[in-house]
């Protein structure tokens, strides 16, 4: 049983709330369902694959630890470091501009 008539929303808020970033993914009182309007059958596909996504551990540490890699390149775009390190990266002898 669904905890409201809009499955399909409560279970993308509940997704973008893991996945997603602040203020990403349908806002609380817009009814998806109601929207959509989707297939019964494509519907539990689809939360199938959601419900899945979200109770997999490994695929939550892959997630954050790429986070973690794009947060870290973001933070040092911000300043000269970044560049500092590509500049000192040696480009193959076959490289062609």
């Amino acid at each position: 049983m669904p905890d409201s008539a809009d499955e399909l929303g409560d279970v993308l808020r509940r997704f973008y709330g893991l996945y997603g970033i602040p203020n990403e993914g349908p806002p609380i009182g817009l009814n998806v369902s109601a929207v959509l309007q989707p297939d019964p059958a494509a519907l539990a596909s689809d939360v199938h694959v959601l419900v899945e996504a979200m109770g997999n551990e490994a695929l939550q540490r892959q997630f954050r630890d790429c986070r973690a890699v794009l947060d870290d390149l973001a933070t040092r775009l911000t300043s000269e470091e970044l560049l500092r390190e590509l500049v000192g990266v040696p480009l193959p002898t076959d490289f062609r501009v």
